[in-house]
């Protein structure tokens, strides 16, 4: 329809917009984020491999060890992945888990564990890829004015020169994406999912700067623009009719009336667009133990359990160490907002350790 009206959406001849033909104002047309997200996961799933501009591999197999080396040691690095990540094939519409994948958290999980562990060298490529489109998809994505994360806040002022310079860098990055065969990624049967970031980051500063002309608003939430809202409310107005895929006028005029009186909407779980900051973080369980009988028993226990506690801390891997010491940092910086006791702050940080997964996180 939109290249009906005289937009195109061909990279080398970009026109995203149409013209009102009353007003002649342009009319930006958006691809959805969320939707390009998944698509540019699923492509690297299934194509396994893709090339850079700089002749480097990006792997699928890179992040698919990094969930085993992770299974395998016990602490994750910082990463939320779980084999229906890695095998994906039953959740492709699933948008959590994409931009779970294609995140910062697993870009630098990737980096940190190639510092301990020889067989990710090559890993670079891949850790870049995660970052450019977590970057991407953080600035159409963004929900808040104000943000720590560089890339996650509202279009304004102060960081709209960032966000231009980023386009312009990210643009040539995957105008120069290839696959194994040669063929450009922009130019294959695949490439909707880029080209839709592209041209999205393309329209949403060209829209805040013709807000901020008009002087309507001064900062751009991009979520605002997403496809979210309606899918919910499609999943909501399904859920009402329950076996009932083809309902009457009247049957949808009544759900539709009875959601909008009460518009506390609630999306399926089951339904294509999930809403991405409902992740729960994960609980640890202790397992349950019989009370000891007497203090003899008691004792025993006690002496067993240090012994093996011990035992297993003095066998620790240099991944799970490093982890460790990142994970006791964030706790100790937490307790520090709660303590009043200077000796008691200066007693839980006790002797400095630099965690190499804490100096990427913080980008050194």
């Amino acid at each position: 329809m939109c290249t009906s009206l005289g937009a195109c959406f061909e990279l080398e001849n970009a026109i995203p917009f149409f013209l009102n033909p009353i007003t002649k104002e342009k009319v930006l047309a958006f691809y959805d984020p969320a939707h390009m997200i998944k698509l540019i996961q699923n492509t690297l799933g299934d194509k396994k491999n893709i090339i850079n501009g700089k002749n480097e591999m990006i792997k699928w197999e890179y992040i698919s060890k990094l969930y085993e080396k992770e299974k395998e040691e016990g602490p994750r690095a910082g990463t939320k992945l779980t084999s229906k990540h890695i095998y994906y094939g039953n959740h492709k519409m699933n948008v959590r888990l994409a931009a779970q994948i294609l995140s910062t958290c697993v870009s630098d999980a990737l980096l940190f564990t190639k510092t301990k562990d020889s067989s990710f060298d090559g890993c670079n490529a891949t850790a870049e890829f995660c970052l450019m489109f977590n970057n991407a998809f953080d600035i159409l994505n963004a929900r808040k004015k104000l943000s720590n994360t560089p890339f996650n806040g509202a279009i304004t002022e102060g960081n709209v020169k960032r966000y231009e310079a980023f386009y312009e860098k990210f643009k040539i990055y995957v105008a120069q994406l290839k696959f194994e065969d040669g063929t450009l990624v922009i130019n294959s049967k695949r490439k909707t999912g880029f080209i839709g970031l592209i041209l999205g980051l393309k329209n949403a500063l060209d829209l805040y700067n013709v807000l901020i002309e008009k002087g309507d608003l001064s900062y751009l939430i991009t979520y605002k623009l997403s496809q979210d809202h309606l899918e919910t409310f499609f999943s909501a107005l399904r859920s009402r009719g329950g076996y009932n895929d083809n309902p009457t006028c009247r049957q949808f005029q009544a759900s539709c009336i009875r959601l909008l009186i009460h518009n506390e909407i609630i999306t399926s779980p089951y339904g294509n667009c999930s809403i991405l900051d409902s992740t729960s973080i994960t609980s640890i369980t202790t397992p349950q133990t019989h009370l000891p009988n007497s203090i003899e028993e008691n004792n025993l226990l006690i002496s067993i359990s240090d012994e093996q506690l011990f035992s297993s801390i003095s066998n620790l891997s240099p991944f799970i160490e490093d982890i460790t010491s990142y994970i006791a940092g964030f706790i100790a910086k937490k307790l520090e907002t709660k303590l009043k006791c200077q000796y008691c702050i200066k007693e839980i940080y006790g002797p400095h350790q630099i965690s190499n997964l804490a100096t990427i996180k913080d980008r050194g």
